[in-house]
């Protein structure tokens, strides 16, 4: 257990996921959104059990870690919070996410990072998984890698569907998970008709550039209109 200005760090998978404890969400300024970033960077998702923020508090937080998105069709939870949308699998829109995605792919300059605080959930199920998508990158063969490098795509996650480079979050209300946008992917298990309410907030990123060097291919322009793997579905995003 890993300890930064009193909080609890703890790895929950091999390959990535920790989860932050002593914390509170009213709590977290400038010096705790660094040492919460310096966590991000060694496991890529991080779990913040029951911190509970209220939807302006949300928007203060995520705000901590860069710009933020104001969505340009989610619901929001509040209007006078732009920044912050509202997922309901209840919705006359509501969907459930389970294929793998990151979110926002479609903006020429996709999301870093975001918070995403699950308001009421079943029980049991409903879970979220994540993958690190740079240990997938790694296992591949040195020629398939010298290919991807410099492309760009349309999401489609075969390979990164295998466990071992997964971890599992068993939600809890109050809870908050905040991740690598650009580093791993997301899927809920959709094993449960129950209702799941979450609220996120996202963090703009920059524009992606490709290594030095890398050989670039012309830019694919597909049909598709929302997240990774969806097409004209934007409510795959939680």
């Amino acid at each position: 257990m890993n300890r930064r200005i009193g909080l609890e760090v703890e790895p929950i998978g091999g390959r990535l996921g920790a989860t932050v404890r002593g914390l509170a969400a009213d709590a977290i300024d400038d010096r705790v959104a660094g040492e919460l970033k310096a966590a991000l960077a060694d496991h890529l998702v991080l779990f913040l059990p029951g911190l509970a923020p209220t939807v302006a508090r949300l928007r203060k937080n995520g705000a901590l870690f860069g710009p933020l998105e104001t969505h340009p069709y989610l619901p929001r939870a509040d209007d006078s919070v732009p920044e912050v949308c509202e997922l309901d699998s209840d919705a006359p829109t509501g969907v459930r996410a389970d294929l793998w995605h990151t979110d926002v792919t479609f903006s020429e300059s996709p999301p870093v990072a975001a918070l995403l605080h699950m308001v009421d959930g079943p029980a049991c199920g409903g879970d979220t998984m994540w993958i690190n998508c740079r240990d997938v990158f790694d296992s591949l063969s040195l020629p398939m890698q010298e290919f991807l490098t410099g492309l760009t795509c349309i999401h489609d996650d075969g390979w990164q569907e295998q466990v071992k480079f997964s971890c599992r979050w068993s939600w809890s209300p109050g809870d908050i998970a905040l991740w690598d946008e650009r580093a791993t992917l997301h899927a809920v298990v959709d094993d449960t008709d129950a209702r799941r309410l979450l609220r996120r907030v996202t963090v703009l990123g920059d524009h992606p550039e490709a290594p030095d060097g890398a050989r670039m291919w012309p830019r694919h322009v597909g049909d598709k209109a929302a997240s990774s793997g969806f097409y004209g579905i934007g409510g795959y995003e939680f």
